[in-house]
């Protein structure tokens, strides 16, 4: 599998299907050793500083299928950034993130140095992590308080795009998402974001209602804001699902983690 440098910069995916489908299993669950990652002067002092990957494990909710509507607790991978400026022996996380379970992997994640997002002149993080079915960017915006890490989660296809406004753009040159300056985020345009794992879609909005499929964290779904019931929105999947999920789990505005 080939992975572009234009891809890395403007794909999407929702990791929730990181377990929806069953990408590829593992046998051997062994961790990697910790590794440095980036060397280069990230903060602008002119002395280069050293990112280092460090893995671990912790409990994750997945589902074997897309249509399932129930989740089991496995066991999660996770990959941790910690960054040392001015050579001290000390390191600060910067960002973390699962890329895998016991029940199935990503064959791809790395850390690396991004475009100047937001333009302020500094040097941004971009995290990619994906396969030949799905994938997810997430950007790492450096600020003095930390980094920023915005996702801008995504369909089950990895074809969207950034375009030269930094919109999310879909293959057929749809606008899904704008870029708002003064809040650094993505807002969708007919488009949303699941906000926590194994949250409810259902037939009909009503709490009783039959459960038809999941939305994971950060899950890209299509949605009309007009299209709303009481505390429910309507969405679609791109497993041509459509249902009802609660608007307590579902935003308009990219998910943002704040790293101090």
């Amino acid at each position: 599998m080939k992975i572009n440098l234009l891809k890395l910069m403007g794909i999407p995916i929702a990791i929730g299907y990181l377990f929806i489908y069953p990408l590829r299993t593992r046998a051997d669950q062994k961790l990697p050793n910790p590794k440095t990652v980036i060397t280069a002067d990230i903060n602008g002092n002119g002395i280069p500083d050293k990112v280092i990957a460090t893995y671990f494990t912790r409990p994750i909710s997945v589902t074997d299928n897309y249509r399932a509507n129930t989740c089991k607790t496995v066991s999660g991978k996770f990959v941790r950034y910690t960054m040392y400026t001015d050579r001290q022996k000390n390191g600060k996380v910067i960002f973390e993130q699962d890329y895998g379970s016991t029940v199935a992997d990503y064959w791809v994640h790395r850390l690396e140095i991004g475009k100047d997002l937001n333009r302020d002149k500094r040097k941004d993080l971009v995290f990619y992590m994906g396969d030949d079915t799905s994938d997810e960017t997430i950007y790492l915006l450096q600020q003095s308080q930390g980094f920023k890490a915005i996702s801008i989660g995504g369909s089950d296809l990895p074809n969207n795009t950034l375009d030269s406004q930094r919109s999310l753009v879909s293959s057929d040159k749809k606008v899904l998402a704008k870029w708002d300056t003064e809040t650094e985020v993505w807002i969708g345009n007919n488009v949303g974001w699941v906000i926590g794992d194994c949250v409810a879609i259902r037939a009909q909005p009503d709490i009783q209602s039959k459960i038809i499929s999941l939305g994971f964290d950060r899950s890209l779904f299509k949605a009309d804001r007009s299209q709303s019931v009481g505390d429910w929105i309507s969405v679609n999947t791109d497993q041509g699902i459509s249902g009802w999920i609660s608007k307590k789990h579902f935003s308009f505005s990219t998910p943002v983690r704040l790293f101090k």
